[in-house]
């Protein structure tokens, strides 16, 4: 169908739409453009036509997409896959869990309860899919017709589901807080030869775990975001007096280590030569074909914004304006909890609550499997939310647990509005208060202003736990009474956040949001102990270079070198020069090839010799592995905690004597890569990285795999992976997760650039399908301009939608 086809179709079909509904609501022109890397670009009058044109526009690209991840969370995969399943479930396992969590549910409640003017866009957006589709029912992917999906009518709850879809994984799902109950209550129980593990006998293991308990949490406070100089006595004193209203103790509460993707920068004029300010964001999950993130750019009556989000949802999660640039990494904050319940035979579907007894809302749905037989299940849903059973781990006899999580638990309140407020705002302050309203999922954001200002704040609704709560909530909540029960949530303005500090900059690499003079209270996920790899990273570019450019911002984005793995050749190098006896000759062996790496500038790049071995150099650091976790802290922030002290120590001594522990350590981790990368590469040092680079591109990107792990849809569509740059996951360059790159000078916008590999359609066929793998694969990103003049030179189609 020619393009100009397309645009009086649209007019035809949209005019229908309106009369049809009587409202008129969507008029206004939109005109749908899009470059030659297949990035739509709506421009239009008001904000309600703009967001029929992005809804038009994601339809076209995304369509198969979109619905397969709705049946997704709607718990509907069965009637696609039938009984096929993911590494983890079955598909009608998988769609009993998505019931029962209840997320579809809670998205429509979610969806009743917007403003008249919210739900206005998102129905708009809605029309928009639903005109596309009505349209080009014979244009759409053909695995609608081999999955047999037929595609429902949009709404405005389907974009909400869509949204949280994609937002789930930036948080646990609660589920294993009654494992962790009955382990408490079992603790006493437990015989020392149970705990056992990795070789070790009981009775080392219960030394370990002694000496692990008698450190205890091992904080590195010189990593965190927010530092003590960056906050007032007065937030200080009201964050306590908040924290004593409500019966908790001033002490610090230490949270689980937070998830470990993505990275996100900005440099304000206070660290830059040019009295500007600059933005760069890389979310970090493996590519994927299609990506999992939808780039676009939209423009209405009071917003021009553009970036990613996903696709079915107009929220933007990570992009910019012509005033503010925002990224975001995952926090992790713990917005979920287990209610153990007390129920018994004589009261079927009732629950003990405050001294009686309460009917469960019960009601059955059918799972209908593709060529299989349909399924009934029950579910049950109690004050706290739905009883969960059937999913939930470590369960012991007898036992009932209901899950209070958010979004579900708040359909009242939604980040829809958030996310439009922030599209609208004009600088650092406007974009907090815009963020006040974030929900879901919590969020580490970065974000910086045409002024030159730079900010950071933790974004999400964060449960204000019972000080009742065991474990400060790790564990699952006595369900009996409403004194354990949360007492709302925290205020967004005790959140941790700091705007324009006085270093001029903030960055996010997943690490610790606040030193731990901050009294947080349960849940809040002040999180890892210290720095990540990359935020390690991050701070050495950034520190160690004076005054930046907006270019020399960007120029970070291509650092190829991993810290940990850096230092811990660098640690072996040193005791092979002051205690070599400690060392194995596999050890010597590794070494030596690391040194020529080393002075090569350790970069994890197939030019750079001994890339290869050190991809091998292994940085978990758990206290099964080395007894220093116990010291240092466990897991990526132990390991950069240690690193960095055996820095220290060299600095000041060049000869200094690391110690028995570490020189043990360093020699298991350099000699096992050795041996590693011989069993993969064979003897020669100097095939090594060729070797290594095929193997690489033996993987393949699998078409429409999803975070679920159902894998390719269609593995005749699988894309192999081309010969990319970096080869570590752990560094910021990191290739094969590179889902989406922004750069944003902020003292002219129209220069940004981005990239979402390795293109922005499902439909093969398509030259936008690929429009980006090359420049995916040679590190490259392209122009990405807001002002409708700076857009036209790279205009391939537009598409003119009118009511």
């Amino acid at each position: 169908m020619s393009r100009i086809f397309t645009a009086c179709f649209a007019l035809l079909i949209f005019t229908l739409g309106v009369f049809a509904a009587g409202d008129g609501s969507s008029a206004g022109r939109a005109d749908l453009l899009r470059d030659q890397w297949g990035v739509p670009h709506v421009f239009a009058e008001t904000d309600e036509a703009a967001m029929y044109g992005l809804g038009w526009a994601c339809a076209e690209d995304r369509a198969f997409q979109m619905y397969f991840n709705l049946r997704t969370i709607q718990g509907r995969l069965a009637e696609l896959l039938g009984d096929e399943g993911s590494r983890k479930y079955s598909a009608p396992e998988f769609d009993e869990k998505m019931r029962i969590m209840g997320f579809y549910r809670a998205a429509q409640k979610a969806a009743e309860n917007l403003s008249e003017d919210d739900l206005a866009l998102l129905k708009a957006y809605s029309r928009g899919v639903n005109d596309y589709i009505k349209a080009h029912r014979g244009e759409l992917l053909d695995l609608f017709e081999q999955y047999e999906l037929d595609p429902e009518p949009w709404t405005p709850a389907d974009c909400i589901a869509s949204w949280w879809n994609l937002a789930r994984f930036f948080a646990g799902e609660g589920l294993h807080d009654s494992m962790v109950y009955n382990q408490r209550k079992n603790r006493d129980r437990l015989q020392p030869a149970a705990r056992g593990r990795g070789g070790l006998s009981a009775e080392q293991m219960k030394a370990l775990l002694e000496r692990a308990e008698k450190a205890g949490r091992v904080v590195d406070d010189s990593a965190a975001v927010v530092q003590r100089g960056d906050v007032s006595d007065e937030w200080i004193e009201q964050v306590h007096d908040f924290l004593a209203e409500h019966g908790f103790a001033e002490d610090a509460v230490e949270e689980e280590e937070t998830p470990k993707f993505s990275h996100a920068w900005a440099v304000g004029k206070k660290k830059m030569s040019e009295g500007t300010a600059a933005l760069v964001s890389d979310p970090q999950t493996p590519v994927r074909v299609p990506s999992l993130l939808y780039e676009f750019h939209v423009k209405g009556a009071t917003f021009n914004a553009r970036g990613v989000g996903v696709p079915g949802s107009p929220v933007i999660l990570i992009g910019w304006n012509e005033h503010v640039a925002w990224g975001m990494t995952a926090l992790g904050a713990d917005q979920a909890d287990q209610f153990k319940l007390k129920m018994d035979d004589d009261h079927p579907d009732q629950y003990w609550f405050d001294g009686e007894w309460h009917d469960m809302t019960v009601w059955n749905e059918t799972i209908k499997v593709r060529g299989g037989r349909d399924i009934t299940i029950t579910l049950r849903e109690t004050r706290f939310g739905p009883v969960v059973d059937a999913i939930a781990n470590g369960l012991e006899p007898g036992d009932h647990f209901a899950l209070k999580r958010v979004p579900a638990c708040e359909p009242e309140r939604e980040t829809f509005p958030a996310a439009l407020a922030m599209m609208r705002s004009h600088d650092i302050e406007s974009f907090y208060d815009a963020l006040s309203g974030w929900r879901f999922p919590s969020a580490n954001v970065v974000f910086a202003d045409s002024a030159g200002k730079v900010g950071y704040s933790v974004a999400c609704a964060v449960p204000l736990r019972s000080p009742l709560a065991i474990d400060g909530g790790a564990a699952a909540h006595d369900g009996t009474e409403s004194k354990y029960d949360w007492r709302g949530y925290v205020p967004f303005n005790l959140l941790p956040h700091v705007l324009d500090p006085d270093r001029g900059y903030a960055f996010s690499g997943n690490h610790r949001p606040i030193a731990s003079f901050y009294p947080a209270p349960m849940g809040l996920g002040t999180g890892s102990g210290g720095d990540t790899t990359r935020s390690w990273r991050l701070r050495q570019r950034i520190e160690d270079a004076g005054l930046l450019t907006p270019e020399k911002v960007r120029e970070i984005h291509y650092d190829t070198v991993n810290p940990a793995r850096k230092a811990l050749a660098e640690v072996g190098v040193h005791l092979l020069s002051v205690s070599p006896a400690r060392l194995s000759d596999d050890s010597i062996f590794a070494l030596g090839e690391l040194s020529d790496w080393l002075k090569a500038g350790a970069r994890s790049e197939w030019d750079c010799p001994g890339a290869a071995l050190a991809e091998n150099i292994n940085t978990m650091f758990r206290i099964l592995q080395t007894t220093l976790a116990a010291q240092y802290g466990g897991g990526e922030t132990g390991l950069t905690h240690f690193l960095k002290s055996m820095e220290k120590k060299i600095a000041s001594d060049p000869k200094a004597d690391l110690g028995g522990e570490v020189a043990e350590y360093i020699d298991q981790v350099v000699s096992n890569a050795w041996r590693r990368t011989v069993a993969q590469y064979g003897e020669d040092p100097a095939q090594w990285n060729q070797a290594a680079a095929a193997q690489v591109q033996k993987r393949s990107l699998e078409y429409m795999d999803t975070l679920d792990g159902f894998g390719s849809l269609d593995r005749g569509r699988n894309l192999p992976v081309p010969a990319l740059r970096d080869l570590d996951g752990g560094t910021i360059f990191s290739q094969m997760s590179q889902s989406y790159t922004q750069w944003v000078p902020l003292d002219e916008v129209d220069s940004a650039r981005s990239l979402l590999p390795v293109g922005d359609t499902e439909h093969t066929a398509s030259p936008y399908y690929t429009a980006t793998l090359s420049m995916w694969q040679s590190g490259e990103t392209h122009p990405a301009p807001l002002s409708r003049a700076a857009v036209e030179p790279y205009v391939k189609e537009r598409t003119a939608l009118l009511p």
